[in-house]
């Protein structure tokens, strides 16, 4: 399992839930390998964002100590948004998927992110021949109708609410059931298919059930 992680959006998911400076980056992998089946182990890790002008990213130095490779741009020097993460993130995507080399780095790709602008390039991988599946981790208020429609329907691709995954570390701040920390989102059934389901009961706050596409797991 690789992962690949938008850091602009998971910071922003990080403060909706009053995390901001109290959260652990373990017991989220934790969670999200739970949520992958619990039976996969990451071998590789990518953190994209803009770089910092002024003074180091706390959140940086915390995902390189946790083993995550940063790739960095500098943001827009016209309004200091991010500038080439989107570029950075697609190639990581390739990098996973073994287009830079011989293998790809893993059989299964964590996409922590929730733009429709990766869309062509979580297609490029799954139809590069190689073996890979691919999990993309948002909110699902956060996907666009077609985007989440693509996720729904292709074969290989399920999505992961990311509410679950954080939750665990904020209980006295989003509602969620008994237990939900720990567990298994993506069960399969008879047909070989399954479902990726989050905390929620499917209508209330954005985090109702996803559907997944026979996921297996592995590195």
């Amino acid at each position: 399992m690789a992962v690949v992680v938008d850091v602009h959006y998971l910071q922003v998911a990080v403060k909706a839930f009053s995390l901001s400076g109290s959260w652990s980056i373990s017991a989220f992998e934790k969670a999200l390998v739970a949520a992958c089946g619990g039976t996969g182990t990451i071998v590789k890790r990518f953190a994209c964002d803009s770089s910092k002008e002024g003074g180091a990213n706390p959140l940086h130095a915390a995902l390189a100590s946790e083993g995550y490779e940063l790739v960095l741009s500098p943001p827009k020097p016209s309004n200091g948004m991010q500038g080439a993460t989107d570029v950075d993130v697609a190639c990581c995507i390739f990098a996973v998927a073994g287009a830079f080399a011989a293998q790809p780095v893993a059989d299964t790709l964590v996409l922590i992110a929730g733009d429709s602008d990766f869309r062509p390039a979580l297609v490029a991988a799954l139809g590069s021949g190689r073996s890979l599946q691919v999990a993309v981790v948002a909110e699902s208020h956060q996907l666009g109708k077609s985007y989440r429609a693509w996720i729904d329907e292709t074969a290989l691709v399920a999505h992961i609410e990311l509410a679950p995954l954080l939750g665990g570390q904020a209980p006295g701040v989003i509602d969620l059931p008994a237990g939900a920390d720990g567990a298994v989102l993506y069960t399969p059934n008879a047909r070989g298919k399954g479902q990726a389901r989050g905390a929620g009961s499917g209508k209330g706050g954005g985090r109702g059930s996803g559907r997944g596409k026979g996921r297996g797991q592995g590195t």
